[in-house]
């Protein structure tokens, strides 16, 4: 019933769309869903009147969930437009539709990437085969947008479009996040994470101020498509922001370490699973250290504070539900008590504070 029943709701989306482009559209079905999107992949046979996308071409349509604020999905085409230019590697954006009359929902279409996730393994071999041909790319990569010009995403474009990005020039994302976790904690409500704010926001100042670059803050194996041994595409850029490069590599090796899911049934909360992920974060690290340097102390504070962002919005999810954080129902299956826990033993051994979660949280 549930499988009848969601591709009545494709079969909508397409008769929506194909409405919309004033086209016939052909291999249109589901690629999945995240935490504040759908995504479909389809084909246009032939050109349509609306907008000018290529015909006979593997296309994207990403569907944002309802609720998201304006700025924040306006921002990603737009901050990917100028990526693109900058030649850092993002799908084309082909049309973005702020409007929610078309489909009940804004929207974007875009190019369609080769390659696939960088993990996409289910055996040890194919892990291991992760290891010697996926992370140096992924790592090159990440590399990569840090040495871009902030100006890309933080210059002049689009009226409103990047308004977000910019204000974070007067607003350092550092301040802008330790505000953010602290009514998170008020909300849950959660005084055990209390004393890991304290000690984050007590020694900000020694890591406040250094060069910008441009973050992704969601640089995840599951954004990065892999071609051989190229990064054919990096997604997902809802949450980019301009701040301290090594927040953006900290939050990638927290997450590494720390998402105990069975979305990858080789990485959940069991030995082989501890154990490759450890090896995941440790891997990542090494190699984009050998592009680009890393002051030490400096990557211990920004997975400290990582760690706590992402321990105080797994919090309240479970506490208010994931609608309270922005995402879907879905979101909570990563909110799981082992992923609380790993955080929540990474953050007692990068702040040397003792944080004990009650299960549930």
């Amino acid at each position: 019933m549930r499988k009848e029943l969601q591709n009545c709701a494709d079969s909508n989306v397409e008769q929506q769309l194909g409405s919309y482009l004033g086209a016939r559209l052909s291999r249109f079905s589901a690629l999945g869903s995240g935490w504040q999107t759908d995504v479909f992949e389809f084909e246009v046979p032939s050109p349509c009147s609306r907008a000018d996308i290529p015909t006979r071409r593997p296309l994207v349509l990403k569907v944002y969930q309802a609720g998201m604020s304006a700025e924040k999905y306006a921002r990603e085409s737009w901050a990917m437009r100028r990526l693109l230019d900058a030649a850092y590697p993002v799908p084309r954006p082909y049309l973005f539709e702020g409007a929610h009359e078309p489909l009940g929902r804004p929207f974007m279409i875009m190019e369609r990437m080769g390659g696939r996730p960088l993990f996409a393994f289910d055996t040890i071999p194919k892990a291991i085969a992760v290891f010697v041909k996926g992370f140096v790319p992924f790592a090159r990569a990440h590399a990569a947008l840090h040495s871009l010009d902030t100006q890309i995403v933080s210059g002049d474009g689009e009226p409103g479009a990047g308004d977000e990005i910019c204000r974070s020039k007067s607003s350092p994302l550092l301040d802008r996040m330790l505000t953010t976790m602290a009514e998170r904690i008020e909300q849950t409500p959660l005084p055990v994470l209390k004393p890991a704010l304290e000690w984050v926001s007590g020694n900000a100042s020694r890591y406040r101020s250094g060069p910008d670059s441009v973050l992704h803050l969601d640089y995840l194996p599951r954004n990065v498509m892999i071609d051989g041994v190229h990064v054919s595409g990096v997604m997902d850029w809802l949450d980019v922001d301009v701040g301290d490069r090594h927040l953006d590599a900290a939050t990638t090796a927290v997450i590494l370490r720390t998402s105990a899911t069975g979305q990858h049934g080789l990485l959940r909360d069991q030995a082989v699973g501890n154990t490759l992920r450890t090896l995941c974060a440790a891997t990542y690290l090494t190699l984009y250290r050998s592009i680009l340097p890393l002051d030490s102390e400096r990557l211990r504070y920004y997975q400290a504070v990582a760690a706590l962002n992402r321990l105080t919005v797994f919090s309240l999810m479970r506490a208010r539900g994931p609608e309270s954080v922005g995402y879907r129902s879905r979101a909570i299956a990563e909110a799981s008590p082992a992923v609380l826990r790993h955080l929540a033993r990474r953050l007692a051994r990068l702040t040397g504070v003792s944080v004990h979660l009650r299960e549930p949280v």
